[in-house]
């Protein structure tokens, strides 16, 4: 496949757009629910149903009170890096067993301090005692079998109320599912305190924080009020990822009607087969694409290119395009979930997305509405991107 400009990307994308979600959305509802009996076919396309509407559900208002983000940002933390069936577990079990978890209003400034070097000893320590590989997975569990079992001998910053959370206190939360991931708990302790600092200011609608202030169209944009519009996306991702990281960032403006999605390893290896990406063109391998897709200009193409294809499924009458794309998208080509309904990759069938891409190209017409690329870089006054391959 030849280099291409991103007006000439551009214009494929938003012409084809509409058609090339409607064949990936049939396609994962058909082939990637196959199951060996029609009844549990059947059944698997009804939980997929399930999966997606409970998920566009959760769309959440941009003018929320400290305590509802918080409730959108923390089970944030918990997705990432998790598949979503493990994730949506935890969260649940830590919402009912954590009072932080269940609202804002119980945090308390200093009992939530969290030293992720005593933590990590302490994880080293306990590890350390177990002699096989099969112990060192089920490291917690057997070390509280032990006599000498006493947490709060290891802990002097750390307070009881992070510590009892982390090895899941048989008597403080009994039956609490939580990945102690220091990260992830790093972030969790950090935004609930940041929330309840800036609420003690005085501030009404915390988001005002992350966006600057600035009011985001619900309109799709084109020209230079697009170009402007990118810029404040970009500041209020600077924003949520110095609390986030770059993934849950977007994950969570996504979440909050931000023109934007969560440009993960499989929707940018989709977008990568595709063709649409200058950084990662498709002759690059999944691996090599998995390796650099978290880096930043990887992740400035996608977030843009989405924002081109979002506005074809706009002008064609969906709604929540951004989530919808996010949603299909990576339901094509994600590993199989049967709990959602999901049995088959399908990038992993055939010639996967991009045969679906070639057999909607040999249709093709030029139909009303379609654009060139002079039109596509005037809509899009978009960079060129250089090749990570």
């Amino acid at each position: 496949m030849t280099n291409r400009f991103s007006a000439q990307i551009n214009a494929e994308i938003y012409n084809i757009g509409p058609a090339m979600f409607n064949a990936v959305r049939n396609a994962v509802i058909q082939q990637g629910t196959t199951a060996r009996t029609a009844a549990d076919h059947a059944s698997n396309k009804a939980k997929l149903s399930a999966t997606v509407a409970s998920i566009l559900a959760e769309a959440a208002p941009r003018d929320l009170d400290h305590r509802a983000l918080w409730q959108v940002i923390w089970p944030r933390i918990t997705y990432a890096g998790t598949r979503a069936s493990k994730a949506t577990a935890e969260i649940a079990s830590m919402r009912a067993c954590v009072p932080l978890f269940g609202d804002l209003n119980h945090y308390v400034p200093g009992q939530y301090v969290f030293d992720k070097q005593e933590w990590l000893a302490f994880v080293h320590y306990w590890k350390g005692r177990q002699a096989t590989s099969y112990g060192k997975q089920r490291w917690l569990e057997r070390s509280k079998t032990q006599p000498d079992w006493n947490p709060a001998a290891h802990f002097k910053r750390t307070t009881p109320q992070v510590w009892q959370i982390l090895t899941k206190d048989d008597n403080a939360y009994p039956g609490l599912m939580f990945s102690a991931l220091p990260a992830k708990a790093e972030k969790y302790f950090t935004v609930a305190g940041f929330l309840h600092e800036h609420r003690a200011k005085g501030a009404l609608q915390p988001l005002e924080y992350y966006t600057g202030g600035h009011v985001f169209h619900s309109g799709h944009l084109t020209g230079e009020p697009w170009v402007q519009e990118r810029s404040m996306l970009e500041t209020a991702k600077g924003r949520f990822e110095q609390q986030l990281g770059q993934l849950t960032a977007l994950h969570t403006m996504m979440d909050l009607g931000l023109k934007t999605i969560k440009p993960d390893r499989v929707m940018t290896y989709l977008f990568s087969r595709l063709g649409w990406l200058q950084t990662l063109p498709a002759t690059m391998s999944k691996q090599q694409v998995v390796a650099a897709y978290l880096d930043p200009s990887v992740i400035r193409e996608m977030t843009a290119r989405a924002d081109v294809l979002a506005a074809s499924l706009d002008k064609a009458g969906f709604e929540q395009a951004h989530r919808l794309l996010d949603i299909w998208f990576v339901k094509y080509g994600q590993e199989p979930e049967r709990s959602f309904g999901i049995t088959v990759n399908l990038q992993n069938v055939g010639p996967g997305i991009r045969g679906v891409l070639e057999g909607l190209k040999g249709k093709a017409r030029f139909v009303d509405g379609d654009i060139g690329i002079e039109e596509a870089a005037a809509m899009w006054p978009m960079e060129e991107f250089a090749s990570l391959a």
